[in-house]
């Protein structure tokens, strides 16, 4: 039987499981993403620190005054640790769509399609049409195109549903700006085949950032900005 690494955001929460009491043993990959003020202090003096907009610039004062410094990461570090070989992945806080994103990207698939399946996947059954519960989804990626379907029955997803997820938490659903790069969707294509209400979306265009984040394009073609 084919196995898979399970990869896994706390953000922050932390986890009472304790696998030794379960008699469970594998191999376990611990990423912290709390930041020391030194740290961001010294990104703000580099200039690798900056404000998201429409925040106000970024001051030391506001560095002091924080109780907790948390950092978003993207795939990198996860993927770090998957090539380390490990089983179980339990990360800081990460963008959502990075925990699905990080495996796929490093089996070579193409990075739009990736980023833009993993965004419907990211809150789970929040993409289809009536949603009485949450609910988990499936996604089949291809070279291409991806396929997403909820796995409960009456359950089911439309081109208009899955489309409009891509709205949740984004100012502009044509793009999607990650910790790795952005997003841009204004060339997917969405249709809705007769194999049990899956949806197939041929992705945008992604680009990469020079400073660990991503800007992105469909048909896969990746610029660096």
């Amino acid at each position: 039987m084919a196995s898979f690494p399970l990869v896994s955001a706390t953000g922050m929460l932390g986890s009472g499981f304790r696998a030794e009491s379960q008699g469970l043993h594998f191999k376990l990959a611990v990423i912290h993403s709390e930041l020391s003020r030194d740290v961001v202090h010294r990104h703000l003096r580099d200039g690798r620190a900056r404000a998201l907009p429409p925040s106000a610039p970024l001051s030391d004062t506001d560095i002091d005054a924080a109780t907790h410094i948390v950092g978003m990461m993207g795939v990198d570090p996860i993927q770090a640790a998957l090539k380390s070989g490990a089983q179980i992945v339990v990360a800081g806080r990460s963008s959502d769509t990075s925990i699905f994103s990080a495996l796929p990207l490093l089996e070579g698939y193409a990075p739009a399609v990736v980023w833009h399946m993993a965004k419907i996947l990211e809150c789970g059954a929040a993409a289809v049409a009536v949603r009485t519960a949450p609910d988990c989804m499936m996604a089949e990626l291809h070279e291409d195109s991806f396929d997403v379907f909820p796995l409960r029955e009456d359950y089911h997803c439309t081109p208009q549903s899955v489309a409009s997820h891509t709205l949740y938490e984004n100012a502009d659903p044509f793009e999607l700006k990650e910790p790795s790069g952005t997003l841009r969707t204004d060339n997917a294509t969405r249709r809705s085949p007769a194999v049990r209400c899956a949806f197939r979306g041929q992705s945008s265009c992604v680009t990469p950032n020079t400073r660990s984040s991503w800007k992105g394009c469909v048909g896969s073609d990746i610029r660096r900005s």
